[in-house]
């Protein structure tokens, strides 16, 4: 039987991409499948605010509903201290060794929050999957979901608009 867990080893070893982010949305840890899934290394997500080592993507106009969405995402998880699950979204992940290639992919995300011996949420574990095949498949297989998911639209879940009072991850 083993007598102590090394909780390190367990979030290095989840398959998925993950990190763990402050409720102002500092990154203050990251599994390698998470820096291998973003193009980049540990160390240039470490202590840098969640948004700031990706690239924007000047020709995608469903970004700025994307970062919504998971703005509003953070705020369930924040006001309820319960896991938050996202549809899949559109993302753009910069093409290795080009500044302005992007290639599209889809993420379903899980917004889950780790709470404090009091029970407030500390902070947010952010889970992704990339579903790009799977959502490509679909398409090709013509189904109308895969139509959809092309278009990128209708992907957002009601409710998406975070609370008007909830500001999450101001970098100020």
């Amino acid at each position: 039987m083993i007598s102590s867990v090394d909780y390190a080893a367990v979030f290095a070893a989840i398959p998925s991409p993950c990190l763990v982010m402050t409720l102002d949305l500092t990154i203050v840890a990251v599994n390698q499948a998470y820096a291998d899934a973003c193009g980049l290394q540990r160390e240039e997500l470490l202590g840098r605010y969640l948004f700031e080592p990706f690239p924007r993507n000047p020709a995608d106009p469903d970004e700025i509903r994307a970062l919504r969405n998971l703005e509003a995402s953070l705020c369930r998880v924040r006001a309820t201290a319960q896991s938050d699950v996202m549809v899949p979204h559109k993302t753009a992940m910069p093409v290795s060794g080009s500044a302005d290639m992007f290639e599209e992919r889809y993420w379903s995300a899980i917004n889950t929050p780790v709470l404090d011996p009091d029970g407030a949420v500390r902070l947010f574990l952010h889970l992704v999957e990339d579903v790009t095949a799977f959502l490509t498949t679909r398409q090709q297989a013509g189904s109308r979901a895969g139509k959809v998911d092309a278009h990128g639209h209708t992907m957002e879940a009601e409710g998406c608009a975070p609370p008007t009072n909830c500001r999450i991850g101001t970098n100020s």
